[in-house]
C-alpha cells in the first residue's frame, strides 16, 4: 500500500504541469492520485474489493442521520473550529480562491469540488486507511490516524483543524455503521454548503443565518446531535 500511494505522489506533479484548467486538472488528480490507488491497494488485499472498503449500502436510519448530520455540521465546524486558524492560509487555499473567482457555473463547481472529493477521499482515508488501520491498530488508532491524514491531505494550515474534526467524525461513523455511503453524503453535503455560502446568489441566506447566530447554532447543534444518534445507535 505505501508503495502504490507514493507513486501516486509522483504523478500528481505530472498532471499539473499539463495546463488543465482548474475544474478538469483537479477531478483528474482525484481520481488518478487519490481514488485509483486506493482501489489497487484493496484489490491486492483481497478479492472483495467493496467488501474491504465498505461499498455498501447502509440502512435508511443511518442514511437520513447522515443527511441530517451533513447538513448542519458544517455550521458548527465552521463557527466554532475554522476560525482558529483562518488567517493561516497557505498555497492551496490561495489557488482553490482563485478557482473559484473564475466564475465557474456552480453546478460545475459543485460536482468538482463537492461529489469527486466525497467519492474518492472517502474511498482512500476511511476505506482503504482507517478500515485497514482498524483491523491492525484497534479503532482509536485508525480513527487518529486517518484524520490527521485527512487534514494533511489537504495542504491547508487554515483548514487543517475543520478537516481534523470532521474527518474523525466521519472515521468514527464508518467503522461503526460499516458503510461508507453516510461518510460520502456528509462529505459531499460539508463541501457543497461551503460553495453554496460562497455564490453571491446565497447573500440573502448568509445574511439571515447571522441575524440570529446563536439561535442557527442552536439549531445546528441539535440537528448534527440527532444525526449522529441515528446514525450510531445499535439497534
Amino acid at each position: 500500500m505505501p508503495a502504490v500511494f507514493g507513486l501516486a505522489l509522483l504523478v500528481a506533479p505530472v498532471i499539473g504541469a499539463l495546463g488543465l484548467v482548474w475544474h478538469a486538472e483537479f477531478p483528474l488528480i482525484e481520481l488518478v492520485c487519490i481514488l485509483l490507488p486506493a482501489l489497487a491497494a484493496a484489490r491486492g488485499a483481497t478479492p472483495s474489493v467493496r467488501g474491504a472498503l465498505a461499498l455498501r449500502w447502509a440502512p435508511a436510519r443511518v442514511v437520513v442521520g447522515a443527511l441530517l448530520f451533513g447538513a448542519t455540521f458544517w455550521y458548527l465546524n465552521a463557527v466554532l473550529v475554522a476560525p482558529i486558524l483562518a488567517e493561516h492560509t497557505s498555497e492551496s487555499d490561495r489557488v482553490l480562491a482563485g478557482a473559484l473567482a473564475q466564475h465557474t457555473p456552480l453546478a460545475v463547481e459543485l460536482l468538482v469540488l463537492a461529489l469527486v472529493p466525497a467519492f474518492c477521499e472517502e474511498i482512500l482515508v476511511r476505506g482503504a486507511i482507517a478500515r485497514g488501520l482498524a483491523g491492525r491498530f484497534g479503532p482509536v488508532a485508525a480513527v487518529v490516524l486517518s484524520s490527521a491524514y485527512f487534514a494533511v491531505l489537504h495542504l491547508s494550515l487554515a483548514r487543517a483543524l475543520p478537516t481534523l474534526v470532521l474527518g474523525g467524525f466521519l472515521s468514527v461513523i464508518v467503522l461503526r455503521t460499516g458503510s461508507l455511503v453516510p461518510a460520502m453524503l456528509i462529505h459531499a453535503l460539508n463541501n457543497g454548503a461551503a460553495l453554496l455560502l460562497t455564490d453571491s446568489s446565497m447573500a440573502p441566506v448568509v445574511e439571515a443565518l447571522s441575524v440570529r447566530p446563536e439561535l442557527v447554532l442552536a439549531g445546528a447543534g441539535a440537528g448534527a446531535g440527532i444525526g449522529l444518534f441515528m446514525m450510531l445507535r445499535r439497534r
